[in-house]
This record gives C-alpha cells, structure tokens and sequence, in this order.
C-alpha cells in the first residue's frame, strides 16, 4: 500500500471511530485497506465498496456479524463468495438489496457463479433488488434465484 493510501485509509478509520456507530451510510472507494475494523458500524444501513484494492472475500463473514441493519449492498469491482452470502443472509435480515458489479471475467467461470446464485436463491429471499453484472451464471442459477 502506498503512503498516500495509508493516510486516507487512517483518515477513513477515524471518521468511522468518529461517528460512535452511528454511521448509517458508507460509500469506499478506490482504496486498500485490509483493516475489516472499517465495518464495524452496527447502524450501518447502506454499504458501497468500488474498486477495493485487498481481497476483502475472506472478512466478509466477520464483517457481516456486524451489520445486523444493512439493508443495501452495492459491489463494484469487488470479490465475494458462496459463503459471503450465505453469512450475508444469516447475519443481514433486512438486506433488500444487492448489486455485484464487477468485470467481465477472463475466463468463463459459470460454476463459481452458478454457486452465488444458488446461495442467493436459498439465503437472500427478502431481496426485491438484485443486480448482477458481469456474471457468467448459466440458466440452473438464474432458475434458483428466480425460484426463491
């Protein structure tokens, strides 16, 4: 991580510790941090992350536990797995929307998608928005997601 990276990382950790948990809307981007201490606001209703820099898919599920009021979640850019949304669904009961954006993948990759969508289906029912771009899903995972 860059110097300069560092300093708005320190800058965003503090406008967070700053808010006493009271943040209900964060938008990061284009940073790297790989301090998961950012999301630790339980009042947090609406998270976006667009091009971040660390491989944020391992604290997910940490991350998660403590966003019990989320209600939005918007990936730009931005790893996340099977077991990212099954915690999403366990941990974020009134979560109603999720958009993943991310590139179009190098190589065709349906399983993995495939995977998402099935967990989207079987975990997410609440949601009334979904957004998914980028993805190489194929019809069994739109037909789960469709199903739920």
């Amino acid at each position: 991580m860059d110097a300069y990276a560092g300093v708005r990382g320190n800058m965003f950790k503090n406008v967070v510790d700053r808010s006493q948990g009271q943040l209900l809307d964060l938008t990061i981007v284009g940073f790297c941090d790989d301090n998961d201490d950012l999301l630790q606001s339980s009042h947090l209703r609406r998270l976006e992350i667009i091009q971040y820099g660390f491989d944020f898919c391992e604290m997910w599920s940490d991350a998660f536990k403590n966003l019990p009021l989320l209600e939005e979640l918007s990936l730009v850019n931005v790893k996340i797995c099977k077991q990212d949304i099954e915690a999403a669904g366990c941990h974020c009961p009134f979560l109603k929307t999720l958009k993943v954006n991310k590139k179009a993948p190098r190589s065709c990759d349906a399983d993995d998608d495939d995977e998402i969508a099935l967990a989207i289906g079987k975990n997410l029912t609440k949601l009334t928005h979904l957004e998914l771009i980028g993805n190489s899903m194929t019809d069994t995972g739109l037909q789960a997601i469709l199903d739920s």
